[in-house]
């Protein structure tokens, strides 16, 4: 998707970690790709909604006290 909207992998993953703000016209660039309107990406999602996958919870090491 980063190489679709024309932005720098590292940067993607930088904005996605919310390390790094995106100037300006990047929203509109990483909405392209994905075929939503701006104001869909930038919308805030309902308390109801269910959490996006991520990584998953780490486990506890069985070796640890």
């Amino acid at each position: 998707m980063a190489n679709d909207a024309g932005i720098d992998r590292s940067s993607m993953g930088r904005i996605e970690q919310k390390k790094e703000n995106p100037t300006i016209d990047l929203p509109d660039r990483i909405a392209v790709p994905l075929g939503i309107h701006l104001s869909e990406l930038l919308a805030e999602p309902a308390k109801d909604a269910m959490p996006q996958a991520g990584r998953k919870p780490a486990r506890p090491c069985p070796n640890r006290r």
